[in-house]
């Protein structure tokens, strides 16, 4: 598994810096993607990156795809083609959210298993899952029409926690709990027993007319409120919840939100309908498009999602032009050009010695102890 994780991450930085543009790669339908609007991300314990769309899920090895698509006549394929959340849960199964419906993917079997909720509802439209959560345990949480679920990996069984239909409520995880914001009052519950800990009134701070999409923390542990009261004039409120609550910072954003995500700076990005918001430490936002954006890449079309894994590597999914996959240190292999020519470099070693050895397409290079020049010692690609 570690092997495959680490020739998958070693793909990603050598086609990064060996494209056009040292940083990005694009993966459409071109390269075998099933949709270009691409609706959730997740990279799983095995290496895989999954990729959801609107029109069938997606596993990547590094190197192409495997689509799973829905089928009516079998009930062991996906439940739906839109893809709305991705996660995985303590045994190692893969759990997909769709519009119509929860499906849990066992490695074992390759086969998908649907997941009712509520078997009264079995022969008709299931639920819209719209997240899923990873508790830190091996169990999962999931929210569907405003009501939160556990899926107990252990006793394999689902039960519902709280919410009411159509009772607007915001949920998310972290360390300290489960997190439920509900008109002005913000419910913290314990994530092994799922009891009440704490409430935290916001009144002041929040109003019951509030209309709170999502709540969100960053890697600070202060929580992001997105009111999207005024559709496409989202308020954002950066509140931090000690023994009370302080905001922090608020400000507007110009566009209707789809998502939120943290990278590991802990700057955070904003999907949107012009492309990527990005909010950096002193809260000032900005659109990360124009320069530093692959030419390829019409920022008139929509961002759906992003996601960061722990190697610094951002997944960025249109609505139109499929995942964007950035690196954001690849631009430092092109610091080292062996002979002065311009080409790729997809690897670097110190060995016991301190000799410093550079992969290249051309072949493998070693740096001279005396002048420090780069020499050719295999010319094997």
């Amino acid at each position: 598994m570690q092997l495959r994780l680490s020739l998958l991450l070693g793909f990603i930085c050598f086609v990064l810096v060996g494209s056009g543009q040292p940083g990005f790669l694009s993966y459409t339908i071109k390269n075998g993607l099933s949709q270009n609007a691409v609706t959730a991300i997740f990279r799983d314990s095995k290496g895989y990156v999954w990729l959801g769309t609107q029109d069938g899920l997606n596993r990547f090895d590094g190197i192409g795809f495997t689509k799973f698509k829905h089928d009516t006549n079998d009930t062991l394929t996906i439940s739906d083609q839109y893809i709305t959340a991705i996660s995985e849960d303590g045994l190692g199964n893969i759990w997909v959210g769709t519009r119509n419906g929860l499906n849990k993917f066992s490695y074992h079997s390759n086969r998908f298993e649907r997941i009712h909720i509520n078997p009264n509802r079995r022969n008709i439209i299931q639920y819209v899952f719209e997240q899923i959560f990873p508790l830190g345990n091996g169990d999962l949480a999931f929210v569907a029409e405003d009501q939160l679920y556990v899926w107990l990996h252990q006793k394999k069984l689902i039960k519902k926690l709280m919410g009411k239909y159509s009772d607007r409520s915001a949920y998310t995880v972290n360390e300290q709990g489960i997190w439920r914001l509900n008109k002005s009052k913000l419910f913290q519950y314990d994530l092994q027993t799922f009891a009440l800990k704490r409430i935290h009134p916001f009144s002041g701070i929040l109003d019951t007319s509030a209309s709170i999409s999502r709540i969100v923390f960053d890697h600070a542990q202060k929580l992001w409120l997105v009111n999207e009261r005024v559709e496409h004039k989202p308020q954002v409120k950066i509140v931090k919840i000690n023994s009370r609550i302080s905001v922090l910072s608020s400000f507007q954003l110009p566009e209707k939100i789809y998502h939120l995500s943290f990278d590991l700076s802990n700057q955070a990005w904003f999907s949107s309908l012009s492309g990527l918001l990005i909010v950096d430490s002193t809260y000032r936002t900005y659109y990360w498009r124009g320069a530093q954006l692959p030419s390829i890449l019409n920022q008139a079309n929509a961002v759906l999602c992003s996601y960061h894994d722990a190697t610094g590597i951002s997944w960025v999914g249109f609505a139109n032009n499929g995942v964007l996959v950035y690196n954001h240190t690849a631009s430092a292999f092109n610091l080292i050009q062996p002979l002065n020519k311009t080409e790729t470099v997809f690897g670097f070693a110190v060995d016991s010695n301190n000799n410093e050895w550079l992969a290249a397409v051309s072949g493998i290079y070693k740096k001279a102890q005396t002048d420090k020049s780069w020499k050719l010692v295999s010319k094997k690609k």
